[in-house]
């Protein structure tokens, strides 16, 4: 990646992040306004929702603008674990939200209570749905294309609260057409839930990301890269590893080399091999190869010409593997006879 497209993400990140504060607001005004016009306990979790993600999108604009500062002496890998940080934040918001919306619900679930002016709450509420999915969209496309956790995470929520104001309009309106009163409460009783369960889905996907939990579609991707810039004399890589820090990615892994190349060699080509790779991985970082030496065990998979040191006959490259290339089993040597 280079530094006019860093640039540009972190410019795209910061403009969807502002965007996304002033719209929250404008949705929570909208929710409230809805909520105080209705005294409906499913719109009143509707609303309560939407503090979250004011609090959330002030986060986030503050986390952005942090994520992108560049890696200094006490943070060599940068600082792009702080959106992983705004994610589980927002996430531990939303279910909070979740348990005193359900408090609320259960209390008027218990001791009834009488809707006032439903039809302006529906409107209002209408309003801040469509508000809702183009913001959502919005923030989604974004997060995407700069590859930010923490747009990621506001749109998964902002379209998850999408869902929720339409299963509230859904609901009210089959308590404008039965009049029963308990159907309002139950409604929050079940926004509660589904905020919950989507509340701690954002936390374990932070968590993840925090501690580097092996990203399958990044290996492979990585994989496909060693494979396509393969160069004579690489024999294998192997114990790749992928450490993330936002858009920094720090990428460790073992290159098979012969071993009568010298140390000047060794390192030019794996310096030419890994910027081949980082031009098109997508992030910015680095790749630190361990070289190890070849042994007469890969001697049937190099297909280096004229190897001064062969002890066995070339018969194919190794096809590539996703479990090799991460946890490889050791090749054995045959015994010498």
């Amino acid at each position: 990646m280079s530094v006019q497209n860093l640039k540009k993400d972190q410019s795209d990140r910061l403009r969807a992040a502002r965007i996304s504060m002033v719209m929250s607001v404008f949705i929570l005004s909208f929710k409230f306004a809805a909520f105080y016009a209705s005294d409906s306990q499913a719109i009143f979790s509707d609303a309560v929702e939407s503090i979250v993600n004011v609090v959330s999108a002030l986060l986030a604009l503050f986390v952005i603008g942090q994520a992108f500062k560049p890696a200094d002496s006490s943070h060599p890998y940068g600082h792009g674990k702080m959106e992983l940080f705004s994610a589980a934040f927002e996430g531990g918001l939303i279910a909070f939200a979740a348990i005193a919306i359900f408090y609320k619900a259960i209390l008027a679930l218990v001791g009834g209570q009488e809707l006032e002016e439903l039809g302006l709450g529906l409107v209002l509420l209408a309003v801040a749905a469509l508000l809702n999915l183009v913001l959502g969209l919005y923030l989604k496309k974004v997060g995407v294309r700069s590859k930010s956790k923490a747009l990621l995470a506001s749109s998964a929520h902002v379209l998850s609260d999408l869902w929720t104001s339409l299963g509230i309009i859904v609901g009210l309106c089959l308590y404008l057409i039965t009049g029963w009163n308990w159907i309002d409460p139950l409604i929050a009783v079940v926004v509660a839930f589904f905020l919950a369960y989507s509340g701690v889905g954002i936390v374990r996907d932070a968590f993840r990301g925090l501690l580097d939990t092996q990203d399958t579609m990044l290996i492979e991707r990585l994989g496909s890269l060693v494979v396509q810039y393969r160069f004579p004399g690489m024999i294998e890589v192997h114990h790749s590893r992928i450490m993330r820090s936002g858009i920094y990615h720090h990428i460790d892994a073992h290159l098979v080399l012969p071993q009568f190349w010298d140390i000047e060699m060794a390192h030019e080509e794996s310096g030419r091999f890994e910027q081949k790779i980082m031009a098109e991985y997508g992030y910015i970082g680095e790749i630190c190869f361990h070289i190890d030496p070849c042994r007469q065990a890969y001697c049937a998979t190099c297909d280096y010409v004229d190897c001064p040191i062969r002890l066995l006959p070339f018969q194919h490259c190794k096809a590539f593997s996703l479990e090799e290339f991460v946890n490889p089993q050791e090749p054995q040597d045959l015994p010498h006879t």
